[in-house]
């Protein structure tokens, strides 16, 4: 999929509209408190394209990067008069971009919106990074305010966790930020739970288990390579050979 985000010095909600109608492109209302619109063109072949478009936070480009959540998401390409574009990177996201870190932009960054707790151990797996000291612990002291996020934008968080290579470590990740039992609390109760011989694991690494053996089912039903052949994925394809 091809996303695009746009920061433009007017209002979102309205100019994203009027490209819409002219396009043909879906439009929809993504946050209409924040004034943020989404314009979808789906081809006929291949993914969609996804333009997000944002009206300035706080007045200029550097107000609104400063409001972003992670430095390597506060950076941005101004389209100068002459067509040529300049790089703004006032929170050195291009350092941690190298340097494979997710950091937080600020203290007030995490406050301001509590999916962003999320979104800092999805782009850890995602992106095969590693989540910077201070944001880790403030992520912990966070926790709590999980319970005032969206149900749906705390899904699709989720859903890109679970969509990448290593599903059960972020899900561990999640329990060890103390995240996981406002997300998935099923899954956070089974810690410490015990089962009866064959099993040698407690119900909650046991699932992890399982979540992680899905990764090769997945990849072996869309003739991706599976980098190991567990039982789990014999089974499935003996089921579904004729």
């Amino acid at each position: 999929r091809s996303d695009l985000d746009l920061t433009i010095d007017q209002a979102a909600l309205p100019t994203a509209q009027r490209v819409a109608d002219r396009l043909g492109w879906a439009f929809y209302p993504l946050d209409t408190a924040r004034d943020v619109a989404r314009l979808v063109f789906s081809a006929t072949n291949g993914e969609p394209l996804i333009c997000d478009i944002a009206s300035l936070r706080g007045g200029t480009l550097e107000t609104d990067l400063l409001a972003r959540d992670f430095t390597i998401n506060a950076m941005a390409f101004a389209l100068e008069r002459n067509g040529e574009t300049r790089l703004i990177d006032i929170c050195k996201g291009q350092a941690d971009l190298t340097n494979r870190i997710v950091r937080r932009v600020s203290a007030a960054s995490l406050a301001e919106d509590a999916v962003r707790l999320l979104r800092a151990v999805r782009f850890t797996h995602q992106l095969n990074f590693t989540l910077d000291e201070e944001t880790t612990v403030q992520i912990k002291r966070l926790q709590g305010t999980l319970r005032l996020a969206s149900a749906e934008r705390m899904r699709d968080e989720i859903w890109k966790m679970l969509g990448t290579d290593k599903p059960a470590q972020a899900i561990d990740d999640l329990q060890k930020l103390g995240l996981l039992g406002y997300v998935l609390p099923e899954i956070s109760a089974l810690v410490g739970v015990e089962q009866s011989y064959p099993h040698y694991q407690d119900t909650y690494h046991h699932t992890l288990q399982v979540v992680q053996n899905s990764v090769q089912i997945r990849n072996w039903i869309k003739g991706q390579q599976v980098t190991e052949k567990g039982p789990a994925q014999t089974a499935w394809q003996q089921a579904l050979e004729p």
